[in-house]
C-alpha cells in the first residue's frame, strides 16, 4: 500500500484541484484517497472524502441533547473550533468557561454566544499561567463535566543556533508545550473537579498528523524533546502525543471510572490559521488556501461536530466511548501503530509529570 502522511495528500488534493478545479471531486478522486492510505488517515479530512459515506453524527443529533446543569471548559475558546465548541455547548445549556490566552479577544468572542459562558486567562504554553487559571477556576466551579483540550499551535518557536528547537518559559519544546504539557498540568490540578461529575467528559482536539510523526513516536526526556529538528514534526509529536494521553488516562481510570477520554481529529477547517504568516505552508500554497478553504474545507462548525459528539455521548449514551480516536463526522479510526505502544503510552506520562513536577 502507498505510504505516505495525510498532510502530503491534503497537499497533492488542493494541488490537482487547483490544476482541474472541480473535475476531481466529480471523478470521485477525493473518495478513494483514503484507501491508498495506511489506516485510512485521510478519511474524512475534507468532506470530499465522504461523498455518499454517511456521517456518524450531525447537528441535529446534536440539538436534541439539552446540558443544563452541566458544566464545560474549552481552551482555547475565542476562535476556530474552540469558538464554535463554546457556541454549541451554551446553546444547549451548558455553562462554558471560555479560556484564552488574549482576555480582550476571550471576552469579544464570549459576547457573541447566546448562553451562559464565562471567560478565563490561559497560555498553555507557560505553567505558571495554567496554575493560575486552575486557581480560578477550582474557586468558581463545583464540578467540571466536560474539558476540551482544544488550544495549539503549528509553529515550532525560532529554532537555536544549532537548529535545534526553541522553547517555551518552562525550558520545554514550544509546540509540545502548548498543545500537550499545559493540557496535562491542567488535568493535574481540576482533577477533583472533573472526579467531582457524575460522568466526566475529555476531548483533545488531535490532528491526523499524528500518523507522521518522528521514527520514535513522542519523545520521552527532555534532551529527546528540545534537540529534535523542526519542520512539520513537532506538531505531529504534539497531536500523536494526545492520542496516547487518552488511553494512558483511560487504562489507568479503569473499565468502571467515569472519566472518559476520547482524541479526535476535526479535519482540514476553514479558519484564520491558513493565512497566517508564520505557518508551516510555503506562501503560495497559503494563499491558494485562503482564497479556495470555503471551497472544499469544513467549517468551523463541522470541524468542531465530532468534538461535540465525544462531548455529549461518550459514558452517558454510549461507555464504549473511551480511549478512541476520530475523524469526521464521527467515526472511530484506528489510530498510528505507536498508539499501540502501551509502553510509549505510560513513558509519554510519566515524562509529562516529570515536566510539570509531579
Amino acid at each position: 500500500m502507498f505510504r505516505c502522511g495525510a498532510a502530503t495528500v491534503l497537499l497533492l488534493a488542493i494541488t490537482v484541484g487547483l490544476i482541474m478545479s472541480g473535475v476531481p471531486r466529480r471523478l470521485g478522486f477525493y473518495t478513494v484517497l483514503p484507501t491508498l492510505l495506511e489506516g485510512n488517515e485521510a478519511y474524512g479530512i475534507v468532506p470530499a472524502t465522504l461523498d455518499g459515506a454517511t456521517w456518524g453524527y450531525t447537528f441535529a443529533d446534536f440539538r436534541k441533547v439539552r446540558l443544563d446543569g452541566q458544566v464545560a471548559l474549552v481552551t482555547g475558546a475565542n476562535a476556530g473550533i474552540g469558538f464554535s465548541l463554546s457556541k454549541h455547548l451554551a446553546g444547549q445549556g451548558a455553562v462554558v468557561y471560555m479560556a484564552c490566552r488574549n482576555d480582550a479577544k476571550c471576552a469579544a468572542a464570549s459576547a457573541r454566544i447566546e448562553g451562559h459562558t464565562e471567560t478565563v486567562t490561559l497560555d498553555t504554553s507557560v505553567q505558571a499561567s495554567v496554575r493560575a487559571c486552575a486557581k480560578d477556576l477550582i474557586a468558581r466551579i463545583d464540578k467540571l463535566d466536560m474539558f476540551f483540550m482544544n488550544a495549539g499551535t503549528a509553529n515550532p518557536a525560532p529554532t537555536n543556533e544549532d537548529g535545534s528547537l526553541g522553547t517555551s518559559a518552562d525550558g520545554i519544546e514550544h509546540v509540545f508545550a502548548t498543545n500537550h504539557v499545559g493540557h496535562h498540568l491542567l488535568y493535574r490540578l481540576l482533577s477533583e473537579k472533573i472526579a467531582a461529575a457524575p460522568v466526566a467528559r475529555i476531548v483533545l482536539t488531535s490532528s491526523a498528523a499524528h500518523y507522521d510523526s518522528y521514527p520514535y513516536g513522542v519523545a520521552t526526556n527532555l534532551e529527546q524533546l528540545n534537540s529534535a529538528k523542526g519542520g512539520f514534526l513537532p506538531y505531529a509529536q504534539s497531536k500523536l502525543a494526545q492520542v496516547l494521553w487518552a488511553q494512558e488516562l483511560t487504562r489507568r481510570s479503569g473499565d468502571d471510572a467515569s472519566v472518559f477520554a476520547n482524541a479526535f481529529h476535526p479535519g482540514a477547517v476553514a479558519t484564520e490559521i491558513w493565512g497566517k504568516g508564520d505557518n508551516l505552508l510555503p506562501l503560495f500554497v497559503r494563499n491558494f488556501i485562503e482564497r479556495n478553504m470555503n471551497a472544499f474545507m469544513w467549517s468551523c462548525d463541522e470541524g468542531a461536530l465530532t468534538g461535540l459528539y465525544l462531548g455529549v455521548h461518550a459514558g452517558l449514551s454510549d461507555r464504549s466511548i473511551r480511549g478512541m480516536y476520530f475523524h469526521p463526522q464521527s467515526h472511530v479510526q484506528k489510530p498510528a501503530k505507536h498508539a499501540f505502544d502501551l509502553s510509549l503510552q505510560k513513558r509519554v506520562w510519566l515524562f509529562l509529570d516529570e515536566l510539570i513536577g509531579v
